[in-house]
């Protein structure tokens, strides 16, 4: 995990929340430290997942091990609280058993759903307070799912999923801009620029523009 800026006072020991979502092609790691004053430092990386080599569970646990093994040698008082969230499907009991091969002590109760890890934030940062209900958009690698939430109790009112809009559409539209511009890219970079895409296609979501850096 990335460095902060600043390092918390011995004295003023943290509490550590460490969140990972997984999602089908990529798993986001996210470390919230909140110190006795009420500081709060914010630590965040991703890990694309190949879907030939790699399995998204098995990518969570590395995730967890990476950000756990920096925040013990960091100084961390002690191990993290974790939460993992993810869509629940036919990967749930394989995402479960990793998670106990990686500590005996995770189990179900560590792992909480895209929708009400959302709601959780937003709860958090006091914005849905004055709101019944909150409509929630998540885009992912294969599709994007909008869902009506009951503020207070979490209830999904309805929900409904499209592959209009998704990860995928917009690296078909990365890739034709590029393809447009420039000569046909070698068959042993493409590989390359295929990451080099999906690099810029997380950057332009909360950026205005971003640059791919292409061989030659």
């Amino acid at each position: 995990m990335p460095h902060t800026n600043t390092r918390p006072d011995p004295a003023d020991r943290p509490a550590t929340t460490l969140g990972v979502s997984a999602g089908s092609e990529v798993v986001c790691c996210a470390v919230l430290t909140t110190t006795d004053t009420g500081r709060e430092v914010f630590d965040y990386r991703t890990l694309t997942v190949d879907g030939l080599r790699a399995d998204p569970a098995e990518l969570v646990t590395t995730s967890l091990a990476l950000a756990t093994d920096h925040l013990l040698r960091d100084g961390a008082a002690e191990r993290p609280r974790v939460g993992v969230a993810h869509r629940p499907s036919s990967r749930t009991r394989p995402l479960l058993a990793a998670l106990r091969r990686h500590d005996h002590a995770l189990t179900a109760d560590n792992l909480v759903t895209d929708t009400d890890a959302a709601l959780c934030w937003l709860r958090h940062t006091g914005e849905v307070a004055r709101f019944g209900h909150v409509l929630l958009v998540d885009v992912g690698a294969s599709g994007t799912s909008v869902s009506l939430v009951d503020q207070t109790d979490g209830t999904v009112r309805a929900s409904t999923r499209t592959d209009v809009m998704s990860g995928r559409v917009v690296e078909r539209a990365l890739a034709a801009t590029v393809e447009s511009r420039l000569p046909t890219v070698h068959m042993l970079d493409r590989a390359l620029v295929a990451a080099r895409l999906t690099t810029a296609k997380e950057q332009l979501s909360s950026a205005e523009s971003s640059s791919v850096d292409l061989p030659g």
